[in-house]
């Protein structure tokens, strides 16, 4: 915000009260932009909102006095004082609509000058006498005065050190490049000295030591890039460059000797921290990356010795975000192994012989179901062997005893489903079984052998309640359990029930394509209800109610007794006639 101010006088000197003060944009008169009258000591001050150059125009009686925006005048010494709060002494404003805008000049015009000479600014703060010291000072310097000549120049940062200026920072234009002085360190926070030097040989980063809040993050070095935006790649372009930000080249290491062999040769060796006094590290990582990693080498460790990896760690490895081993079509991570002959690209994990779990899912976050006698509490998936010494696998989901109706799926999208109904035919979701001779010669199924079975837990076993044998024959419960065990289901018998009538019940209610209604239905008595109760159906047809076909054959084989007994009534009946009635 501009802000406009002085003083009115006489020409004896005294103050001038009431007079007016107009201020209009430049080489205007009209209209007055804000306007305002002296006091009685003679002065003024306008604030406007609008940033600009302004005339000012002063009225008393007759007299005029302007005050021109477009006026130019030189000092020999120019000193500003303000003592008003939130007011700069200073304000410099070009308002050229240009795209480069030189606002100030600070020149050095040294009637002989010479190479190197120096011009500064210098920054001073009054001590507690009263005595205006020199704390810091920004210079500049030219390499070469000589008129045509090739200039480069020089700009110089000072501050005091020990009540000496020493100069810290100089951006050299000769050299293209910042110098510092050997003893200039640089500081992060308050207290993180942090020292950078070239000893001949090695450039050595240093920390010194330091003590720190144990709750929060302790961090060496640090490199933070802000989003970085092509605008050179048009549309959806490939950009073929490879954006690096730290970039080690490939080192050749010769020698002058024969058979010269480097038992270690690394580019970068990063040793994992350890605890000293008082001190327990649950996690010494070495090497913390909180992002992606990428490894890229030709070898192939599946044919050479491991030690030719490009990337070696002794240790293990922790990966907070995503590891990609290759995009270029091969690529295989192996843990705890280098080989598998039938993989491009894909997981490689030899458990040698352990038996517990290979893999395992975790979600600690969020699952805690307890049954830590199979597996640890938060996890929801594992892989295992069926038998440690002979192979075969195990896949178990746990979920939390809570509101889940479904805990391990097995699902399949897509594909075109086969409606051939031979022994040929495929369906989109299968289980194959075979067997084999240990000598890569697949096998057939034992006679009768078991090849598909469901089990659960009943009665505080794991019992089996359904099985497909390899003829393809089908087996579920059939007897009542009557000692407890749990090897048995209850079945259910409807002699008190007209069997007949609800089979023809389900039919009616199914009211199936073919279905013809005659007299005779007229003396069922039964309905869905019914049905649903001796457990025939699951539910209402219209809410999607499920065929209970065991408990249907069930029925049927009832039905078929008490047709047989008719039959037998009415062929005692008969036999009982008289011959010939």
């Amino acid at each position: 915000m501009p802000e406009f101010g002085g003083a009115v006088l006489d020409d004896t000197g005294v103050a001038i009260s009431g007079a007016t003060v107009d201020i209009y944009d430049i080489n205007t008169s009209t209209p007055s932009r804000a306007n305002t009258t002296t006091d009685a000591s003679g002065l003024w001050g306008i604030s406007h909102g609008t940033e600009g150059a302004f005339d000012v125009k002063v009225v008393n009686g007759s007299d005029v006095v302007w005050m021109r925006a477009k006026d130019k005048i030189q000092f020999t010494r120019l000193e500003l004082l303000e003592s008003a709060a939130n007011l700069e002494a200073l304000v410099v404003t070009r308002t050229e609509d240009v795209a480069s805008l030189e606002v100030a000049t600070f020149e050095a015009n040294r009637p002989s000058p010479a190479d190197d000479d120096l011009a500064y600014l210098s920054f001073k703060m009054s001590d507690s006498a009263g005595n205006q010291d020199e704390q810091a000072r920004i210079g500049w310097s030219a390499t070469t005065v000589a008129s045509g000549g090739t200039q480069d120049g020089d700009l110089i940062i000072s501050v005091l050190v020990n009540n000496s200026l020493t100069e810290i920072m100089r951006f050299d234009g000769s050299a293209t490049q910042v110098s510092m002085d050997d003893s200039t360190k640089l500081t992060f926070g308050t207290s993180d000295d942090v020292t950078m030097n070239f000893n001949g040989t090695t450039f050595i980063i240093n920390r010194l030591n330091q003590n720190f809040d144990a709750s929060t993050t302790a961090q060496y070095i640090r490199y933070t890039m802000p989003t970085i935006t092509d605008t050179v790649t048009a549309g959806s372009g490939t950009v073929t460059n490879v954006f690096r930000m730290i970039q080690y080249d490939q080192n050749t290491l010769d020698a002058t000797n024969s058979s010269v062999t480097y038992n270690d040769a690394i580019m970068l060796n990063v040793n994992k921290p350890v605890g000293g006094s008082n001190v327990t590290i649950t996690r010494p990582w070495a090497i913390w990356a909180d992002g992606p990693i990428n490894i890229d080498d030709s070898t192939d460790i599946s044919t050479s010795d491991v030690n030719l990896a490009a990337f070696h760690v002794g240790g293990g490895v922790s990966v907070n975000k995503s590891m990609q081993v290759a995009n270029s079509g091969t690529g295989i991570l192996y843990v705890n192994d280098q080989d598998n002959n039938g993989m491009t690209v894909g997981l490689v994990i030899d458990q040698r012989t352990n038996t517990d779990d290979i893999v395992a899912l975790q979600s600690s976050s969020s699952i805690d179901h307890g049954l830590v006698s199979q597996v640890e509490t938060d996890v929801f998936f594992r892989i295992k062997k069926v038998n440690g010494g002979i192979g075969g696998v195990t896949l178990d989901g746990f979920a939390e005893d809570g509101a889940l109706t479904s805990v391990l799926l097995l699902r399949s999208f897509g594909g075109t489903a086969d409606t051939t109904k031979t022994t040929s035919g495929r369906a989109l979701v299968e289980v194959g079984v075979a067997e084999h001779d240990d000598g890569d010669n697949l096998a057939d199924i034992t006679a009768d052998g078991n090849v598909f079975g469901v089990r659960a837990r009943v009665g505080a076993a794991s019992v089996t309640r359904f099985m497909i044998d390899e003829d393809g024959d089908m087996f579920t419960v059939a007897v009542t359990d009557v000692t407890g065990s749990g090897n048995a289901a209850t079945a259910t018998a409807f002699d008190n029930e007209d069997d007949v009538a609800l089979i023809r019940a389900f039919e009616i209610v199914r009211d199936g394509v073919g279905l013809v209604r005659d007299e005779f239905d007229d003396f069922v008595r039964y309905n869905e209800s019914d049905l649903i109760r001796v457990g025939v159906l699951g539910a209402p047809t219209k809410d999607g109610g499920l065929w209970n076909v065991t408990q249907h054959m069930r029925l049927m084989n009832g039905a078929i007794w008490q047709q047989a007994k008719k039959i037998m009534v009415l062929e005692a009946k008969l036999a009982a006639l008289p011959e010939g009635s």
